[in-house]
């Protein structure tokens, strides 16, 4: 039952609120309505047209404890720290939420609905269990086959993996999931730096690699950027690099392109599909693909094979804006609003930073040092 919410609170989370409203609680309320109805022997227009205000109210509470559009949810930040670690407890969590506040909420409402019957309370209580039983059993169907969790399945959740800082050194920069501003952490997670305050919405911010080409006496260079979208798209540069900076631009990252081809930054916040390749040539064994609500995949091409990291449920979904390939068969990109470190060989994932957008820097190779 990874990621299954069975309760009508939820119906907006899966169909987009407006569509939940205006016809899945609709229709929800119509059945309901009718059961209490025939079964308990009460007026039928009275009982549909409480159970659709019951509804509208158990949508609403729901648009406010499960969130529209924004990832993770409400209730996973209030009560979760390191979400990639408690992914079962989420979703057991959120389940249990969802139905104990539909029952809540709908119940007066089926009292109500039996008007002066003997027995009202006991009445009401067992007409609100048969309608959600039957509710519930009918809203599998709908929210399974679109549920997705391949934590613990394609991957395996790990605490101790690391970049080998022997062999790969570097930082990542990325926008931090509570303050908005831009931190950076080593690979190896031994440090977490404040770089720029910004205060900018994680749900709506990414960090972003420009090249910009001054006039003929000054030589290119890398722009780093914080590119975040309140209304208007708006660019902020972090830092910039020189020329022969172990960093790349992001391209589009899809496996029926044989060539990438350029993807923005506004596009990738919405999107995703974001990916930049810190490899050499001989070590690009496997192809990594950002897909947005999808979460990651990453095809293999020999052996043949693929890896999917999803968590894309009826109350929850993790979005991964952008990724990059590094040395060693690791990769680094985001989930939710998690930035992640995954070793393709081994299938493990870990949790490198609390934050999102994430843009790899490998500290220059000794070959390429000037003394």
């Amino acid at each position: 039952m990874n990621g299954l919410v069975l309760a009508n609170s939820l119906t907006q989370v899966m169909w987009g609120f407006l569509w939940a409203v205006l016809f899945g609680n609709l229709i929800i309320a119509v059945i309901e309505g009718g059961l209490i109805a025939s079964v308990f022997r009460v007026n039928a227009f009275r009982a549909v047209g409480l159970m659709v205000v019951a509804n509208l109210a158990s949508a609403w509470a729901a648009r406010f404890v499960f969130g529209l559009g924004e990832e993770p949810t409400p209730l996973v930040e209030w009560l979760f720290q390191e979400p990639l670690y408690q992914v079962q407890v989420i979703v057991w969590v959120c389940i249990a939420v969802g139905i104990a506040m539909t029952l809540a909420l709908e119940w007066p409402f089926v009292w109500l609905a039996l008007g002066g019957t003997r027995d009202r309370l006991v009445r009401s209580l067992k007409a609100l269990l048969l309608v959600h039983a039957v509710s519930i059993t009918c809203l599998c169907g709908w929210f399974w086959p679109p549920s997705s969790n391949t934590l613990g399945r394609d991957v395996r959740v790990v605490r101790d993996l690391k970049a080998d800082p022997a062999t790969l050194q570097g930082w990542v920069y990325y926008v931090h999931r509570r303050s908005g501003d831009v931190h950076r952490i080593r690979l190896d997670g031994s440090r977490d730096e404040l770089v720029m305050r910004a205060g900018a919405d994680p749900h709506r911010a990414i960090m972003w690699v420009g090249i910009d080409v001054p006039p003929e006496e000054d030589p290119p260079y890398y722009d780093l950027q914080l590119v975040s979208y309140e209304g208007e798209l708006r660019e902020q540069t972090v830092t910039r690099f020189d020329a022969s900076a172990n960093i790349r631009t992001f391209m589009g990252s899809r496996f029926d392109e044989k060539k990438p081809s350029y993807v923005g930054a506004s596009w990738a916040i919405g999107f995703g599909m974001a990916q930049a390749d810190l490899r050499p040539d001989s070590e690009r064994s496997w192809v990594a693909d950002a897909r947005g609500n999808g979460g990651l995949a990453v095809r293999v091409k020999e052996p043949a094979g693929r890896i999917e990291i999803t968590f894309d449920t009826p109350f929850d979904t993790w979005r991964t804006h952008c990724v990059t390939a590094l040395p060693g068969d690791l990769a680094v990109f985001d989930f939710g609003l998690q930035t992640c470190l995954l070793n393709v060989r081994t299938r493990k994932v870990t949790l490198l930073a609390h934050g999102v957008g994430p843009v790899a820097v490998l500290d220059p190779s000794p070959e390429t040092t000037t003394p």
